[in-house]
């Protein structure tokens, strides 16, 4: 798994807001989203909205995830880590 990899042209970089993936809990995030296809990348950092986190996600180019899709990938961890806005960085 990938963690901040450098971004090459073509690459498609997603946004997520979400809850519950403080600390320790980052890793189990990152391993849902790895499932994913096309991924390649992932880091996620504290917003500036208390207990809200910001993931930004690369995936490879013409790679489309929906918000739904990224949801599936937690399973039954999904109420754990709510998964807030999803949207394509352009």
């Amino acid at each position: 798994m990938a963690f901040g990899s450098a971004l090459i042209a073509g690459d498609v970089t997603y946004l997520a807001s979400m809850t519950g993936a403080c600390g320790g809990c980052k890793k189990e995030v990152s391993s849902a989203f790895s499932s994913l296809k096309g991924f390649k990348s992932i880091s996620i950092k504290d917003a500036e909205e208390a207990g809200t986190q910001v993931a930004t996600i690369v995936f490879e180019e013409g790679t489309q995830v929906t918000k739904e899709q990224a949801i599936k990938s937690l399973g039954d961890k999904a109420s754990k880590f709510v998964v807030k806005t999803w949207k394509s960085k352009k």
